[in-house]
């Protein structure tokens, strides 16, 4: 039975605008990702899924890198 590609889309547009963890939306990006490759038929989709995927990772690593600084400030 072939998946519902607009129905799916929606769900995990449910879930990007969320207020839940990165790490959380992250994990549904990745999901959503798998999907698309093993069952899409629009390749623009799945360009544009790896897109915002790479995005939702650029943010949670720019949210990461003050902390890291933080971090080599207080051990020095």
């Amino acid at each position: 039975m072939p998946i519902d590609e607009d129905r799916l889309e929606a769900v995990f547009d449910l879930v990007k605008n969320s207020n839940l963890p990165t790490e959380v939306k992250q994990g549904f990006s990745q999901r959503r990702l798998e999907v698309l490759e093993d069952f899409g038929s629009s390749i623009n989709k799945i360009m544009k899924a790896h897109e915002a995927h790479a995005k939702l990772y650029k943010v949670k690593t720019a949210n990461a890198a003050p902390s890291g600084k933080k971090r080599s400030q207080d051990e020095g």
